[in-house]
């Protein structure tokens, strides 16, 4: 049986492509590509051991089963989000609580520090700190299932009810495997990233990013060859370990792994801007201060 994480993230992908009525629109909605939708369909339909979909026809189409599991799931989805939401009020309202989204690995390296000395300064606040992709911070703050998260400004830009405090700018590196010709290189130029595969993190992020991470190709004077998106880390990762191409990636969320090179990028206009977000209608009145601490202890590092 599947991790019970990835099994409710495959059933909520199985939810959208019965709601959107085919795999590409799913994809869409979920900042996913196609194959990837796809495949974890696969998977949950081997986990569950009964087809969920009929591929056969040129969209997919529920089976028998497919429909009832679909009604059930329907009900569940509602019947948590009753049961969670109800939860978080009453925990809330037997005290103060501070919900943090976070990305990883930056977040998990300071945040320690950082919440440390904030309770020192409000001992009575509690904090709940929860683990998300890019856009899954957005969308809590949005719904206002956390208080603060951690993000790229490209996400928050746009978002009416959002507000975003940069905190610092992201150095490049590449990652490649040990067989690259890039491997013992003391770093790369922009312009060497020309006719080399490339495999961007796409589903970690909305569209937003991706639209800066190919400006700055651009303003490079290159143009990248993408030869695959990867929805997640461990997909990008394991994608450069068996040589399908290179990755972009910011140092601080590299992962330590004999069979990788992280060379830095220079001459080059790739970054990512880090930040910290709110909802404006936001009134708890320990969350603006918590944001004073993390820029505070950001505008006294060298990151």
């Amino acid at each position: 049986m599947m991790e019970d994480n990835l099994f409710r993230r495959n059933l909520y992908i199985f939810m959208s492509v019965a709601q959107e009525g085919s795999f590409s629109a799913a994809a869409r909605k979920l900042h996913m590509t196609q194959a990837s939708v796809s495949q974890q369909i696969d998977k949950l339909e081997s986990s569950l051991r009964f087809k969920l979909f009929d591929r056969t026809a040129y969209r997919p189409v529920l089976t028998e089963t497919g429909i009832y599991f679909y009604e059930k799931c329907v009900k569940l989805d509602s019947l948590y989000r009753k049961i969670t939401q109800t939860a978080r009020s009453k925990s809330e309202s037997s005290g103060s609580l501070l919900r943090i989204g976070i990305t990883g690995p930056i977040e998990q390296k300071y945040l320690p520090d950082i919440i440390q000395t904030y309770h020192t300064l409000f001992p009575q606040i509690r904090t709940d700190i929860r683990l998300c992709t890019f856009m899954e911070g957005v969308a809590g703050l949005e719904q206002n299932i956390l208080d603060t998260a951690f993000g790229l400004t490209n996400d928050f830009r746009n978002r009416k009810t959002l507000l975003y405090f940069p905190l610092f700018r992201c150095t490049i590196n590449v990652i490649c495997s040990k067989r690259h010709q890039f491997a013992g290189k003391q770093n790369i130029t922009g312009k060497e990233l020309a006719d080399q595969p490339i495999i961007p993190l796409f589903g970690f992020s909305d569209a937003a990013f991706f639209n800066d991470y190919l400006k700055s190709f651009e303003k490079d004077g290159v143009k990248p060859d993408i030869v695959r998106k990867a929805d997640n880390l461990e997909e990008l990762i394991l994608a450069v370990k068996l040589d399908q191409g290179i990755a972009l990636l910011a140092p601080e969320v590299i992962p330590e792994d004999p069979e990788l090179c992280s060379i830095p990028v220079t001459g080059s206009h790739h970054h990512a801007d880090f930040c910290i977000g709110i909802n404006k209608n936001n009134k708890k009145p320990y969350l603006l201060p918590f944001v004073k601490q993390v820029q505070t202890y950001f505008a006294s590092l060298k990151v």
